[in-house]
This record gives structure tokens, C-alpha cells and sequence, in this order.
């Protein structure tokens, strides 16, 4: 444990040396919580580093899946070649759930609820996860014969399952066995009272087991806790468990726990079931079904590349585009013209004047046009409480061709979209 030390000289009624007086204090609680501060402020940091670098990488994907999506629109391609776009594609939208994961550990990004298959999200943690993991350990995966569906945001569901998979990894130094199951099942009663606030009903049950070292008893109920952590000093922060738990709890669901010291242990997730087919997303339009038009549209994108592909995706559906590179040039178009705009496409993070301050502009002087807000962030991470409700419509980067047409299009007819 740390101690302070503090001495003082005690003297006489004549002035000569008495006694020293030695106080110890204990400091272990205060040394621990200052740790857990400067931890919390070092997550922080990374968590605008993180958020940051996946601002930019959302630039990056929207250029080469807008490219893609071109390719196979204006190209008819010789069929040993379509697999290659497709893993292009394929590879953009893997590499938008990990800057979704990055902006959700930034905390600037809210979570992207949609209907998904845990199947699917268990095959893809495994590709995942499976390089770090030593030969010495045998991975299993048990998936439910039928799809079982879930509204849940994927990129945190699958940070949850990678979590409790790299901690069974370290739980298993010697190697062993870990096996990953799913199946749905219908919770009653009994299975009710073991949770708090637990409702009965249909779920998807998923158990990640390990055979390792086990987590002794009298630490079981900390594990959750954040910071909390049995690894030794600088191999391991004590936030995976945690963010775990948030996952699982801020998606309607339950989490159970069962080890014994040199077994192995369970971790048991329930989260709630969609029973209902209808429920199930739409597919979305093919290419050849994407409508355009013939209106005028402005595109303020700082980034070349970015605003290269959004125009060509454009100036293909039939619009007739226009774009400035920042809110100062924008505005000086609009000065100069006498064209008639339709809508503005209107990046958020420009140098010289950014899109806020170029929205307001636009909102106050030329009231008449649409204006579509895109950005590598998610609305509400750029909201303030008054923004969103005031814009038209907006995407987020990177986005796919369909969604870009299908928003733009929307605008145009009279909608709007966020």
C-alpha cells in the first residue's frame, strides 16, 4: 500500500529537541483514484484522437466506395472482374462499422440502430478476432440453423462479443477451447429473476465460454466496474467488461456471469429477439432503379477527391452540378450567378468558412434553396439542439450511392430527410 511520511521536530519549554512526531497516512484509496483520473483523461485523449482519424477515414471510404459503385454502374464489366469491385465495396463497408466503432469510443458518434442478423455479426467478430488469437486455442462457433434478428447497432455489438473473445484469449495463456454460441430462446420466469428490471419474452441467447484460469469469487462482482482489472500493470485498461456491460444493458438486454478458478468461465447475453419478418429492412434500390434529375445542384466540398466523385455520382443521375471547394467560394458563386440553384450539398468541416457558419448564410440569403448537410460525423454529434431541426436533410459519410440519390431525390420532391 502507499503511505505519506510527514515529520516535525517537537521542542522543549527551552527550546531543545524533545521528540520528532511522525505522521503516516494512508494514500492507497488517493492513489487509485488519481490513477483512475489520469486514466479516464488518457481514454479521453484517445477518444479525440480516435474520432479525429476516423473523421478523415470516412473521407477516404466515401471516395473509393463512390468510385465502386461508378465502376459498376458505367461499365459493363466481364464477370471475373465484378468480384473484385464487389470486395472493394465490401472492404469500404467493413472499413465504415470500425470508424462507426472509432466515433462510438469517441462518444461522437450515437449508435446506428438497424435490423441485423447475429449470425452474420458472429461470423465477421471471428475474422476479426481469429488472427490474434495463438494456435494453441481452439476457436468454435455454434450458430443458430435459422437467421435470428436483433435491432441493435452491429459495430457495438461486435465490440462487445470482440471484448469478451480477446479477454477469453488472455484468460487461456496455456491455450484451451473457446466456443461461441447462439440460439434463440424464450425467457420465463425463472430465468426473469436473476436480472433486474428483466422482462419475459423472446431473445437471442449468446454464450461466449472459455476454458481458462476462471475469475476468483471475491472479485466476481467487481468485473463490470470500469477500470476494474485483474491484468498486471499497462496489459490491460479495465474498460473492456464495461463497455460490454453498457452495450448489453443500452440494448434492452441482460448479461450473466458463471466461472470456477481453473475451469473456465461462461458469459451468458441476452438480448431482445425480432420475431417479425415485416420488421426486416427493405432492400434497397439496384443502380439501374436510382432516379435522378435535371435540377441544379451545388456541392461545397473541401475535400478534391471527395467532391470529384460526389459530382461525377451526380452529373451521372442527370444533374446539372456546380462545386466550390469552401462556404467563401460558395458564396461568391452565389454572388456572381445568376443560376438558379435547387439544393446545395454542404460539407460541415471546411476550412476559411466552415458549414455552420456557411449554413446560415445560406439560410438567411437564399432561403429558397435545399440544403443537404454531409459529414464523417453522425447528426447528432454535430447537433446543438437547435441545428438539426433546422437543416433539410442530412448523410453521413461515407455513404452509399443509392442512399446519396435516394436523399437527394427525396429533398427535391419535398421531403426531408434525417
Amino acid at each position: 500500500f502507499d503511505v505519506s511520511l510527514n515529520t516535525s521536530l517537537v521542542l522543549d519549554g527551552e527550546g531543545k529537541p524533545l521528540l520528532v512526531r511522525m505522521v503516516l497516512r494512508d494514500i492507497t484509496e488517493k492513489k487509485m483514484l488519481e490513477e483512475k483520473i489520469f486514466q479516464a483523461q488518457k481514454i479521453d485523449s484517445i477518444g479525440n484522437l480516435a474520432g479525429g482519424i476516423a473523421h478523415d477515414f470516412n473521407n477516404i471510404l466515401t471516395s473509393i466506395l463512390g468510385s465502386a459503385s461508378l465502376m459498376r454502374r458505367r461499365m459493363t464489366i466481364e464477370p471475373q472482374w465484378v468480384k473484385y469491385v464487389d470486395l472493394i465495396e465490401t472492404a469500404s463497408r467493413r472499413g465504415a462499422a470500425l470508424t462507426r466503432q472509432l466515433l462510438t469510443f469517441a462518444r461522437k458518434n450515437n449508435p446506428y440502430v438497424r435490423i441485423i442478423d447475429v449470425n452474420e455479426v458472429i461470423d465477421e467478430t471471428r475474422r476479426l478476432f481469429e488472427p490474434t488469437i495463438p494456435k494453441s486455442i481452439v476457436i468454435r462457433t455454434v450458430l443458430s440453423p435459422e437467421p435470428v434478428y436483433i435491432e441493435a447497432d452491429e459495430g457495438q455489438i461486435q465490440q462487445a462479443l470482440l471484448n469478451l473473445c480477446l479477454n477469453a484469449r488472455d484468460a487461456m495463456p496455456n491455450g484451451g477451447m473457446l466456443t461461441v454460441t447462439c440460439k434463440p430462446v424464450f425467457i420465463n420466469e425463472e430465468v426473469v429473476q436473476q436480472f433486474d428490471d428483466a422482462k419475459t419474452g423472446h431473445y437471442i441467447m449468446l454464450t461466449i465460454v472459455d476454458s481458462g484460469v476462471g475469475i476468483p469469487s471475491n472479485v466476481m462482482g467487481k468485473i463490470f466496474e470500469p477500470f476494474f482489472t485483474t491484468k498486471e500493470q499497462g496489459k490491460g485498461t479495465g474498460l473492456g467488461l464495461a463497455v460490454v456491460y453498457g452495450v448489453v444493458r443500452g440494448h434492452n438486454g441482460y448479461i450473466n456471469v458463471d466461472s470456477e478458478v481453473g475451469a473456465g468461465t461462461v458469459f451468458t447475453i441476452y438480448l431482445p429477439r425480432v420475431m417479425d419478418g415485416k420488421q426486416l429492412p427493405k432492400s434497397k434500390p439496384t443502380s439501374a432503379e436510382l432516379v435522378g434529375g435535371t435540377e441544379h445542384i451545388l456541392m461545397i466540398e473541401d475535400e478534391a477527391t471527395v467532391g470529384e466523385i460526389g459530382v461525377d455520382i451526380l452529373r451521372d443521375l442527370g444533374y446539372n452540378v456546380q462545386i466550390a471547394r469552401n462556404g467563401m467560394e460558395a458564396i461568391q458563386m452565389l454572388a456572381e450567378t445568376h443560376e438558379t440553384y435547387h439544393l446545395v450539398v454542404l460539407d460541415m468541416n471546411m476550412p476559411k468558412l466552415g458549414g455552420r457558419s456557411t449554413f446560415e448564410y445560406l439560410r438567411k440569403h437564399h432561403p429558397e434553396v435545399k440544403i443537404l448537410v454531409c459529414s464523417g460525423y453522425s447528426a447528432q454529434m454535430l447537433d446543438d439542439g437547435k441545428f438539426i431541426s433546422s437543416i433539410h436533410g442530412f448523410i453521413q459519410k461515407p455513404y452509399e450511392i443509392d442512399d446519396f440519390a435516394g436523399t437527394i431525390r427525396s429533398m427535391l420532391d419535398g421531403a426531408e430527410t434525417q
